[in-house]
């Protein structure tokens, strides 16, 4: 009997995990996007001081 209940338990742990893990995800697709006017703006100089080397020769090959 006791089986049954941890059985039980472990199912209704599993289930609210998946619920969780659909639910979060929809909840951060709701948020609004940044515009381009409130985003990070960066200059060409300071993106290739932030770029590492190896996506700067990718670049360089296409």
């Amino acid at each position: 009997m006791k089986e049954k209940k941890v059985s039980r338990a472990l199912s209704l742990l599993l289930v609210m995990a998946l619920i969780g893990a659909i639910f979060v995800p929809a909840v951060s697709a709701d948020k609004e996007v940044l515009s381009e006017t409130s985003a990070d703006k960066v200059d060409e100089k300071t993106l290739l001081e932030r770029t590492p080397p190896l996506l700067i020769e990718l670049r360089r090959m296409k």
